[in-house]
C-alpha cells in the first residue's frame, strides 16, 4: 500500500477525559508516523487538556489556538485551513480508532479511481466493557434518536452487517462499499471518525463562524460529488460523561448550528419543508409518547445482542423530544 499524508483534525475545549485515549489510539495505528500530522484546535481549555495533548508520544502533534470557544465547528474549520496534506481525518476528543489497523482501512479506498468524497465507518465499534451511554451509541450507530427516525443518521445499527440501503449502494468489494448520495437522502456526514478529500472542499468562501461540516459535504452534490465508501474499521465514540450533560451539548448544538444560524445552513437534518421530513418526524413524536416502537427496537435489538443498553432507548427518546423542544421555543419566548 502507497501511503499518502493524513492530517488528523482534533477541536478540543476541556476534554481531560477523553483526549488522552483518543491521542493513544492515533499514536497506535498501524500507518507511517512521519505522514500523519495532528492538528489540535483549541477553544480555550482550562483543565488538563493541553498539558496531556503535549505530553502525548505523537511525532507530528500541532497545538493551535482556535479560538470560538463557543463554536467548534469554527475550530474544526481552521482545522481544514491549516491541515498540509489533501486526506484529512476529521476526529473529535471523543473518538477513538479502536484498532491499529482502522487508519489504513479508511485510507485504502481514497486511493482508488473511484473520486471519492471521503470514507466512513459502517458502526461505531462495540465493545461490552464501556461505558452504558457508549454502548447504546454503538448498538444504535447514533447519539440523537431524532435523526435516526428522520433517517438521517451516517452509522447504522451494530446488527446491520451490511449497508442496508440497496438504492444507494455503487459497487462492493471485499474490503468496502462504494455508496452515493442525493439531497433527499443525505446522512449526517462529516465527523467522528470521517476522512475527506479536502481538494474538492471551498473553504475559502467559507468564514469559520458559519461552517459546519455536513454543509461542506452537501455543496458537493451540486458538483456531482456524492460518493463516498464505507468500511467496517473499528471507532468508538465516547461521547458524555452522562446522558444529562450530552444533553446539554446537544441543546447548545441545536441552538447555535439549527436555530441561530438557521437562515445559512444548506444542509437541515429536519427540514420543514419537506413532506418526508415532516412526516418522520410526526412519527418519532407518536413513537416516542407511546413507547411501544422504542421499546419495540430495543427488545429485538437485545435479542440479536444482548445488552441492557439497548433499553434506554425508550428514555432517550423522550429525553431528546424535551431538549429539542425547549431548544426551539427558548428563542420566541425571550423574543
Amino acid at each position: 500500500m502507497n501511503f499518502p499524508g493524513v492530517s488528523i483534525i482534533i477541536p478540543v475545549l476541556n476534554n481531560e477525559r477523553t483526549i488522552k485515549k483518543c491521542l493513544e489510539c492515533v499514536t497506535f495505528q498501524d500507518y507511517p508516523k512521519n505522514k500523519v500530522e495532528i492538528l489540535i484546535l483549541d477553544g480555550g481549555s482550562t483543565d488538563k487538556t493541553i498539558a496531556i495533548s503535549k505530553s502525548s508520544k505523537s511525532i507530528n502533534l500541532h497545538i493551535i489556538k482556535g479560538g470560538y470557544r463557543n463554536n467548534m465547528e469554527a475550530r474544526r474549520s481552521i482545522g481544514f485551513q491549516k491541515a498540509k496534506h489533501n486526506l484529512v481525518l476529521v476526529l473529535d476528543s471523543d473518538n477513538y480508532l479502536y484498532s491499529p489497523d482502522s487508519l489504513r482501512k479508511l485510507v485504502k479506498p481514497m486511493l482508488g479511481k473511484d473520486r471519492l468524497v471521503g470514507s466512513f465507518t459502517l458502526h461505531y465499534h462495540y465493545d461490552s466493557r464501556l461505558p452504558l451511554f457508549t454502548r447504546y451509541i454503538s448498538l444504535f450507530g447514533n447519539h440523537d434518536p431524532v435523526a435516526y427516525y428522520l433517517h438521517k443518521a451516517d452509522r447504522q445499527k451494530i446488527t446491520q452487517k451490511t449497508w442496508p440501503h440497496k438504492n444507494q449502494i455503487v459497487s462492493t468489494k471485499p474490503e468496502w462499499t462504494i455508496v452515493q448520495f442525493n439531497k433527499k437522502d443525505f446522512p449526517t456526514l462529516g465527523c467522528n471518525g470521517f476522512l475527506i478529500n479536502k481538494k474538492y472542499l471551498h473553504l475559502k468562501d467559507i468564514k469559520p463562524e458559519n461552517f459546519l461540516h455536513t454543509d461542506i459535504l452537501y455543496d458537493l452534490l451540486d458538483k456531482g460529488l456524492n460518493k463516498y465508501a464505507v468500511v467496517d474499521a473499528q471507532v468508538v465514540h465516547d461521547s458524555s460523561s452522562s446522558i444529562k450533560r450530552h444533553l446539554e451539548k446537544r441543546y447548545e448544538y441545536m441552538q447555535l448550528h439549527h436555530i441561530s444560524l438557521a437562515k445559512i445552513r444548506r444542509y437541515k437534518v429536519f427540514d420543514s419543508d419537506s413532506p418526508q421530513d415532516r412526516l418522520r418526524l410526526g412519527k418519532f413524536i407518536l413513537y416516542t409518547i407511546t413507547i411501544v416502537r422504542p421499546l419495540y427496537e430495543s427488545i429485538e435489538g437485545f435479542f440479536q445482542k444482548p445488552d441492557l443498553a439497548w433499553f434506554i432507548h425508550p428514555f432517550l427518546c423522550w429525553a431528546f423530544l424535551i431538549t429539542y423542544s425547549f431548544a426551539v421555543v427558548n428563542p420566541y419566548k425571550k423574543g
